[in-house]
């Protein structure tokens, strides 16, 4: 033990707890108003619900970590929309 850390046999620095691993998400982007853009609009729900899996991990809170709808639209399309 050298440091404050053991080597294994390799030279390899024995980690003491794992580290750990994150997924990077992102809320879904409708950048079309055809009828299969509007139908991918449902990966907004499974974003919602790795939200909510990842707050009850971690005790954040849901609305300060996720994306609003309006922003999840391209800004052309949330043109046509809004009219």
């Amino acid at each position: 033990m050298s440091g404050g850390y053991r080597l294994d046999s390799d030279g390899d620095v024995e980690m003491s707890f794992p580290q750990p691993v994150y997924e990077f998400i992102t809320a879904p982007k409708l950048k079309s108003w055809t009828k299969l853009c509007v139908l991918r609009g449902l990966a907004r729900k499974r974003y919602e619900v790795k939200i909510a899996e990842r707050c009850a991990v971690t005790g954040e809170i849901p609305e300060r970590i996720s994306a609003s709808v309006k922003s999840c639209f391209d800004v052309d399309i949330l043109a046509v929309i809004a009219r």
